[in-house]
């Protein structure tokens, strides 16, 4: 599973075989916040008390040999055992690790923890170790493994303090948490999301987009979103913009002409390509996939392969479920 995406489940799905277990095995009621939970103690257990989170030690703790294998395989990560021992596998042309600090290396990172979060579901203390999680809920146990893995990487609790102080994030923000972590912007933005949601101001949203094929790599490579950051305000009233990876063309501006489209849409490629840091600024009314029509007053600016969407928000219409539902 790519670190772009903690898949979202329908709110009216029963809880997985996966889900269940863990609930068992760790307590509490939704089996994402008890692996995060787990996940968490698991770092604090390893005596972690600054970034970036060393993952050999982690692996210590879960009796993996924190010594990746590196392989030409297909894949980009595997938990195998190896000679009655948990083993990551990690794909590399060159059977080591890339450059250290290097993007590549960030995605491995996350990687690791990917494969050392599946470790969760085996009894490691038996000799060789044995899964005793139930089997057949890939797309599940995928979703568990990265919320596990975000949170070995980037912890709440060596993340809150360096937000305590910060009212809104910024492209800047996450670049600099992201050396800070080791780890890539797509894991800030999701690690950093719920604790900006509250103190954002009630009418601004902000948005973190780039060129991708999609979660698990295999659809057509275009601008997809991120992640957004809604106030809570604006959550309430039912907007959401877009979600991870829905494609940007997805929103229509009412004031484009009919060739057009969101101004974000449109001029994404120039945007990429223009100079460093250059700001286009907008104002525009646009209709979001889930219905909601907002005017938006703001500012797209480019760095590197990423822009960053920041403004105000004032909600035109809501999604027809949301106004009947509404005082």
């Amino acid at each position: 599973m790519s670190e772009h995406q903690r898949p979202k489940k329908k709110a009216d799905k029963r809880p997985s075989d996966i889900d269940c277990w863990v609930l068992k095995q760790f307590g509490g009621v939704d089996a994402r916040a008890s692996i995060i939970q787990h996940a968490e103690e698991l770092v604090r257990s390893a005596g972690t008390r600054n970034a970036p989170v060393k993952l050999s030690e982690i692996a210590n703790l879960l009796n993996v040999n924190p010594a990746p294998i590196y392989s030409e395989g297909s894949t980009q990560g595997a938990l195998k055992i190896v000679n009655g021992q948990l083993r990551i596998v990690l794909r590399s042309k060159i059977k080591r690790p890339p450059p250290a600090g290097s993007v590549s290396f960030r995605r491995m990172r996350f990687t690791y923890s990917h494969e050392l979060a599946h470790a969760l579901f085996y009894d490691r203390e038996h000799k060789p170790p044995i899964r005793i999680a139930p089997r057949g809920c890939y797309r599940d146990e995928e979703s568990l493994c990265n919320c596990a893995a975000a949170t070995f990487l980037m912890p709440e609790y060596l993340l809150r303090p360096l937000l305590d102080h910060v009212a809104e994030p910024s492209l800047d923000l996450l670049e600099e948490l992201a050396q800070l972590f080791q780890v890539s912007v797509h894991v800030v933005a999701i690690q950093s999301r719920a604790l900006f949601q509250p103190k954002l101001h009630d009418d601004r949203v902000y948005m973190l987009s780039c060129k991708s094929s999609g979660p698990a790599r295999t659809s057509v490579e275009k601008p997809r979103c991120v992640l957004a950051f809604v106030s809570a305000n604006l959550s309430r009233k039912g907007v959401r913009i877009l979600n991870p990876n829905q494609g940007i063309e997805r929103i229509s501006s009412n004031n484009a002409p009919p060739s057009g489209g969101w101004s974000l849409s449109v001029n994404f490629d120039k945007l990429i390509t223009a100079r460093p840091n250059e700001v286009m600024t907008v104002d525009e009314m646009l209709t979001c996939p889930g219905g909601e029509m907002v005017h938006f007053i703001g500012q797209h600016i480019a760095r590197g392969s990423f822009i960053w969407t920041s403004g105000r928000v004032e909600v035109a219409r809501l999604p027809r479920k949301l106004e009947q539902g509404a005082d």
